[in-house]
């Protein structure tokens, strides 16, 4: 039910500051608690203690906000969307560009589309998906950075990696100077974040760029000058997934059955990328291995990787070559330390890998 109602400018500008400090996503879920409140106090003089946007928390973990979802409708009205062909093909790629780091907002990025198209209505503005996204991922942000914050995890386990930064952050600091530049760095994270992870159409070459696009989740139309976008089979297959921290289930990032679809039908597209990775766990079946060690293998391929993130891969000096080889390492490493393929740990500020035998065994490798 909508229900349109006049609020006066003073309130409304109260409310937009509340939402400014980050102690809400948005304003809607501002109205959505405080109309529970409300009712819990007419009904016992009491408020609750806990509001999950209109559902109760549960768990063991619980986060002080909340963006959790009704999986199960959504799942519902995802069940019969039909696919039309992209008029912008997807061209196969050796890499997964290093800036994809990680996959989860991926996950956020689709899920947040899957929400948003209908079978009726399959395809979806870009500019307002990209809003949407952002809006969900920086929601993500501030529930996962509290547990984090809570439980001590260290820096390389963070599952807030590759999230635009909440304004929540803001409260943390005191002086003027450091909040400024704090609200500059959550500009320019929710900037990354749409262009690189959601995506963004690039008029000059014609062509779709973004995580989403690049790992053929999405497909893509135009309607005069507005950009639509739609769910591929894939996308939808990976947005059908349940992934645990939907379910308030903080100890894992995926599911094995997206653990599953991701290693074999996303990374399988990047062909020299899949190959890096098997030599990766080829060793790793061995012997616990350092950066300096996985580093190794990665330079074997490092003329494909000069020629992939370069375009005058022939003027690179030393220091930019070794700097290349270093951020495609630590890029995928981090993604498989994600998926719980390997498992990361920092001894004497030296990272050590070895395989995951639970995902080796799920995924026969």
């Amino acid at each position: 039910m909508i229900i349109k109602f006049d609020v006066e400018s003073d309130l409304y500008r109260q409310i937009e500051n509340l939402v400014k400090e980050g102690k809400y996503q948005d304003i809607i879920q501002f109205i959505k608690i405080a109309t529970v409140n409300q009712l819990e106090e007419e009904k016992s003089g009491t408020l609750p203690s806990e509001v999950d946007d209109g559902f109760p928390i549960s768990g063991t973990i619980k986060p002080k906000s909340d963006v959790f979802i009704d999986f199960d409708s959504r799942k519902t009205t995802l069940t019969n969307l039909q696919f039309e062909k992209s008029e912008i093909e997807r061209k196969d790629k050796d890499f997964i560009w290093s800036f994809y780091n990680r996959f989860f907002p991926v996950k956020i990025a689709i899920f947040s589309l899957a929400a948003l198209v209908t079978p009726e209505k399959p395809w979806y503005d870009l500019e307002e998906w990209k809003e949407n996204a952002a809006i969900a991922a920086q929601g993500w942000y501030k529930v996962l950075r509290e547990f984090e914050l809570e439980n001590d995890v260290k820096m390389h386990q963070r599952i807030t990696i590759g999230l635009p930064t909440h304004n929540f952050e803001l409260t943390r600091v005191k002086k003027k100077s450091e909040k400024i530049k704090l609200q500059k760095k959550i500009e320019s994270s929710k900037n990354r974040f749409v262009n690189q992870f959601v995506g963004r159409f690039n008029k000059k070459n014609e062509t779709m760029e973004g995580a989403c696009f690049s790992m053929n989740l999405i497909s893509v139309k135009f309607s005069g000058n507005r950009c639509l976008i739609s769910l591929t089979k894939l996308g939808k297959k990976f947005a059908l997934l349940e992934n645990p921290l939907f379910k308030k289930d903080f100890t894992k990032v995926f599911s094995n059955d997206e653990v599953k679809l991701i290693y074999n039908e996303m990374i399988s597209k990047f062909i020299t990328e899949q190959q890096i990775i098997k030599d990766v766990i080829q060793e790793l079946k061995q012997k616990t291995l350092t950066s300096d060690q996985i580093q190794d293998i990665f330079t074997g391929y490092k003329k494909l990787i000069f020629e992939y993130t370069s375009d005058k891969p022939e003027e690179l000096d030393e220091k930019q070559k070794k700097d290349k080889i270093i951020q495609a390492r630590v890029a995928t490493m981090g993604r498989l330390s994600e998926l719980k393929i390997v498992d990361w740990e920092v001894i004497n500020s030296i990272s050590h890998y070895s395989i995951n035998k639970e995902k080796r065994t799920l995924l026969d490798i």
